[in-house]
């Protein structure tokens, strides 16, 4: 009676750990009818080779979604598909290609009524975000401690996941999730992730020792040094980037560059780490992976964000550089000349000039009834002459000339 009782507590244990999981990911082959393992919240598919893309269609729990290329992952790998609850069925249709899927499971969350529709601050302060404490509760922190970089580089992704989530941390903790237990990374890739409705999201945790935003990245094809990673949620190959996402975006990109006191969005430099020549605000596919993040959509709008940045915060605008033009002086060259042309600048107008040679006899004289500052003329002879002139006030300035051959 007692070892009865025991196993049916054991069980009764395994039963409660299992409904009570706040997380779990597994890989299975996607076979047609192969039901599910457990149920899950997102779902990507891996293909032993290149399959239709354009055919490929997800069936779950009797809704259809589109099939995508991650623009992330190397190989035929899907975007991760986030659902907006659990499903227990997934289909795989159109494609013939073997594939194995990875499910996801994210126990789903509700922001508290404070952090919902959640707005970046003030231009040029940091924006405000969902902090990782509050979108990752109940989900496994990182192993490892982070890793500290100084950016300079500010890198723009796409999820290419849903254009119309219903629930905007619910599609980070997957994302999380995925990239934790599939990808077998120390924390979610990018440092900020950025929601259709203009809503952010902190990403890397800096575990109290760090900014998030100053913390490595796992988003730039292995080449994360000294750059910062934001994700904006959405598909931007087949939809255009929300207004209220652009205005986050640059408000997180603004507020970025002035913490590290970088001043031009559009400037050029060496990322030493990937070899390539990139601008402060570049994006994924300028990195030297083959990829199309963060989208043409997004890609075709990068160079008036740069603006937007700028005009954002004051503080990234070029100073205006006043034109101070030094005081002229009397000058007159060359000196010597080899063929008798010279050019004179005075600083008032002059009314007068005359050109003598050693023994005085006049070469050339000029009376100006036009004010002029500069004037050039030809002495026809070779030899040592003397420039005199007088201005408007009867000042008189004289110079030795020399005319060679």
């Amino acid at each position: 009676m007692k070892r009865q009782t025991l196993f049916i507590l054991f069980f009764a244990l395994i039963a409660y750990c299992a409904i009570g999981q706040e997380q779990y990911i597994f890989s299975q082959s996607a076979r047609a009818g192969a039901p599910l393992e457990r149920p899950i919240t997102a779902v990507s598919f891996r293909f032993e080779e290149a399959p239709n893309w354009l055919a490929g269609k997800i069936v779950a729990d009797g809704d259809t979604f589109a099939l995508r290329q991650d623009p992330h992952a190397e190989g035929f790998r899907s975007q991760l598909l986030v659902f907006n609850k659990p499903v227990a069925s997934v289909q795989l249709l159109g494609i013939e290609t073997p594939a194995f899927l990875t499910g996801v499971y994210a126990k789903p969350l509700s922001l508290p009524t404070y952090y919902r529709n959640f707005r970046v601050a003030a231009d040029c302060e940091k924006p405000a975000v969902i902090p990782v404490s509050v979108w990752r509760a109940g989900l496994t922190p990182p192993r490892e401690l982070p890793t500290a970089t100084v950016v300079r580089f500010i890198i723009v992704h796409h999820e290419a996941g849903s254009n119309s989530p219903s629930n905007y941390a619910n599609v980070v903790r997957n994302i999380y999730v995925f990239h934790t237990q599939s990808n077998g990374w120390n924390d979610v890739g990018y440092n900020f992730l950025v929601a259709q409705d203009g809503t952010v999201f902190e990403g890397r945790d800096g575990q109290g020792r760090l900014d998030g935003d100053n913390v490595q990245g796992a988003h730039f094809c292995a080449n994360n040094a000294g750059t910062m990673g934001i994700c904006l949620l959405g598909n931007y190959m087949t939809a255009q980037p929300p207004v209220a996402t652009l205005e986050s975006l640059a408000k997180l990109v603004a507020w970025k560059m002035k913490k590290e006191n970088l001043t031009d969005p559009a400037a050029r430099a060496l990322h030493a780490p990937s070899g390539r020549t990139l601008v402060t605000l570049s994006a994924h596919r300028d990195g030297t992976c083959a990829t199309d993040c963060p989208g043409d959509n997004l890609y075709a709008k990068l160079d008036a964000l740069r603006t937007s940045v700028t005009n954002t915060c004051d503080g990234l605008k070029p100073p205006i550089v006043t034109s101070i033009t030094a005081p002229l002086v009397w000058r007159l060259y060359p000196n010597p000349s080899s063929d008798g042309f010279f050019t004179l600048e005075t600083p008032t107008p002059i009314r007068t000039l005359r050109v003598a040679n050693l023994a005085g006899q006049v070469m050339l004289q000029e009376h100006f009834s036009v004010a002029t500052v500069q004037y050039s003329f030809q002495i026809k002879a070779l030899g040592t002459f003397v420039i005199t002139t007088n201005d408007q006030n009867n000042v008189q300035q004289s110079q030795s000339v020399v005319v060679l051959r």
